[in-house]
C-alpha cells in the first residue's frame, strides 16, 4: 500500500500540515531538527510524492508523452532516447508508448497520455495511418489542449508544429552520389509510399535523375516498409533489371540488401552499390561500411522538445512551427566506381 503524508505524520509525531509542508519544499518555519526527523521518516517509510495529485495542485506534471512506430528500429530508438535526453535537460520525465506499427495504438496511446495528464506529446506516427484516422488523431489533440509536436512523419490534412528533415534533398543526395561514380541504372527501395517521407525521398531521387538526363524507370522502384521483410522481393527485381546500385529509403532496409545479395553471390560493393538512409549506429559496424544520409537525431530530439515545451510555457496563441533541418552524404565503402557507366 502507497505510503501517504498521513502515515509519515503518525509515525513521527508532527501534524498533516508541517510534514506536507517539509515533502512538498514549502516556506516554512519549521526548525531545521524538526525538519530532518520528517525527512529521515518519510525516507524510512518508503514515501514517494503523488506525482498526479501534484500535477492538478501545480497544473503540470512534468511528464511529456512520446509515441513512436518501433523501438526495434535503431532509428526510433535512437529518436527516443535524443527526446529523453532533451527532456531531462529541461526537467522533465518521459513515457513511451511503442506502437509496433499497428496505427489504431496511436490513438490508444494519445488517449492514455491524455488521462494522466501529460504536459505535452511528441509523436511519429505508425506507417499505414489512414488519412481520417490521422486527422482524427490530430483533432483529439487539438480539442485536448495538450501541446504536441509531430516528428519525421508529416500528418495528412492537417498543420500542426512539426520536426523533420529536408527528405526530398536526402534522397538527391543519395541518388547523385550514386551518379557521379558512374551509376545510372539505379534501384530504388522505397518505404511505404503512403508515407510523405517516402514520396519526398523518391521525388529527391527522381530530380538527381533528371539533372542528370537519365529516365525515370518505374520499374526499378520497389516499395518496402521501412523494416525487414521485402529484401527478397526487392533483390529479384533489381537483378532482373540489371541495377548497379540500390539507394534504400533506410538503413535497415540497406541490410536486407546486403543479406540478400549474400545469397545470391552477389558482392557488395565490387558487384552492386548501396547507399542508405538515417545512419544509425550500425552503419560503422556492418562490412563494408555504409555510405548513407545522416540525419541529425539529435537535433531532432532537441528541436522537438524546445519547441513543446515553448508551448507548454506560454498561455498565448503561437504561430505554427515546422522545424526542417538539413541531412548530409556519409561516404564509407559500399559504394564502388562504376567504370562502365551503366
Amino acid at each position: 500500500m502507497r505510503v501517504t503524508i498521513k502515515d509519515v505524520a503518525k509515525k513521527c509525531g508532527f501534524s498533516i500540515t508541517s510534514v506536507s509542508l517539509v515533502l512538498n519544499n514549502k516556506e516554512n518555519k519549521i526548525p531545521e531538527s524538526s525538519r530532518q526527523i520528517i525527512l529521515d521518516t518519510a525516507e524510512e517509510m518508503g514515501y514517494r510524492p503523488n506525482r498526479l495529485a501534484v500535477g492538478l495542485l501545480k497544473k503540470k506534471t512534468k511528464l511529456l508523452g512520446l509515441v513512436i512506430p518501433d523501438n526495434s528500429n535503431m532509428f526510433f530508438s535512437e529518436l527516443s532516447k535524443s527526446v529523453e535526453v532533451a527532456a531531462r535537460k529541461r526537467g522533465y520525465s518521459l513515457i513511451y508508448g511503442n506502437t509496433s506499427d499497428v496505427y489504431s495504438r496511436d490513438y490508444e496511446y494519445l488517449k492514455l497520455f491524455v488521462d494522466h495528464q501529460v504536459d505535452g506529446i511528441v509523436i511519429t506516427k505508425s506507417s499505414h495511418l489512414p488519412e481520417k484516422d490521422d486527422i482524427r488523431n490530430m483533432e483529439f489533440l487539438e480539442k485536448s489542449g495538450v501541446p504536441f509536436v509531430v516528428v519525421d512523419r508529416q500528418p495528412k490534412g492537417f498543420k500542426s508544429n512539426m520536426v523533420t528533415v529536408n527528405n526530398v534533398t536526402g534522397g538527391y543526395l543519395a541518388t547523385r552520389y550514386l551518379i557521379e561514380q558512374g551509376h545510372s541504372r539505379i534501384g530504388c527501395f522505397t518505404g511505404p509510399l503512403g508515407l510523405t517521407t517516402s514520396q519526398q525521398r523518391l521525388e529527391g531521387y527522381k530530380n538527381a535523375l533528371a539533372e542528370s538526363n537519365i529516365d525515370f524507370d518505374e520499374s526499378l522502384v520497389v516499395e518496402g516498409n521501412f523494416s525487414s521483410g521485402f529484401e527478397s522481393k526487392a533483390m529479384t527485381r533489381f537483378i532482373d533489371e540489371k541495377v548497379t546500385a540500390i539507394f534504400c529509403q533506410n538503413d535497415i532496409m540497406a541490410f536486407g540488401i546486403y543479406r540478400e545479395a549474400n545469397k545470391f553471390g552477389i558482392k557488395i560493393p565490387a558487384d552492386l552499390s548501396v547507399v542508405g538512409y538515417d545512419n544509425i549506429n550500425l552503419c560503422d559496424i556492418v562490412y563494408p561500411g555504409l555510405t548513407t544520409i545522416h540525419q541529425p537525431i539529435d537535433q531532432i530530439g532537441e528541436e522537438s522538445v524546445r519547441i513543446l515545451t515553448n508551448l507548454i510555457d506560454t498561455s498565448e496563441e503561437v504561430p505554427v512551427e515546422v522545424k526542417e533541418l538539413e541531412p548530409k552524404l556519409v561516404v564509407r565503402s559500399s559504394v564502388l566506381i562504376n567504370r562502365g557507366g551503366k
